[in-house]
């Protein structure tokens, strides 16, 4: 996978185990990187903060929350070049994303 720009962030696995969360880059989606088997799992073709585009969102920050079993997500370059302006949190247990608001940059 091209994850050229991606985002990464350590976080715990539904079992507790301490794996990488690679995001987003010039290729959608989302995958798992476990350092002890060095196993990469896709977990997604596309997230929801990447919209309909063919590429990815590129560069944007991730923040762990809740001793890791959840992430912050914002910003980031969407396909057209355009600054993301949404926030979204993951939650690990569940697989599934939650959009906060779009902030308002000017």
């Amino acid at each position: 996978m091209n994850r050229v720009f991606s985002s990464c962030e350590l976080i715990k696995d539904k079992d507790g185990q301490q794996v990488v969360l690679i995001v987003g880059g010039y290729e959608r989606g989302m995958e798992l990187w476990n350092p002890q088997t060095n196993e990469v799992k896709l977990l997604s073709d596309v997230i929801p903060p990447e919209g309909g585009g063919s590429y990815g969102i590129r560069a944007a920050e991730i923040l762990p929350i809740n001793d890791r079993s959840e992430l912050i997500f914002y910003g980031g370059v969407k396909e057209s070049d355009s600054d993301s302006d949404e926030i979204w949190k993951y939650t690990v247990d569940t697989n599934s994303w939650t959009k906060y608001f779009v902030c308002l940059f000017y």
